[in-house]
C-alpha cells in the first residue's frame, strides 16, 4: 500500500494566496527547507493539485 503525503504551504493565519491570487510568499528559501522539500519529492511518484494550483504553478 502506498503512502499519502500532504504538503501545504499556509500562512499562519490560515491563508494560501495573498491578494490578486499572489502566491510570492511562499518562497520560503534556506537550505535546510529546500533539502526538505528535495528529500520529499525524491520519494513520490505522483503530485496532485488542484486546478487554480495548477494554472498558478504552470509557469513554473
Amino acid at each position: 500500500m502506498r503512502k499519502v503525503f500532504l504538503f501545504m504551504m499556509v500562512t499562519l493565519d490560515g491563508y494560501f494566496e495573498g491578494p490578486d491570487h499572489d502566491i510570492s510568499w511562499h518562497n520560503a528559501g534556506g537550505q535546510e527547507f529546500s533539502d526538505f522539500a528535495n528529500n520529499q519529492l525524491d520519494e513520490t511518484d505522483t503530485l496532485i493539485f488542484g486546478r487554480r494550483t495548477y494554472e498558478l504553478m504552470a509557469d513554473f
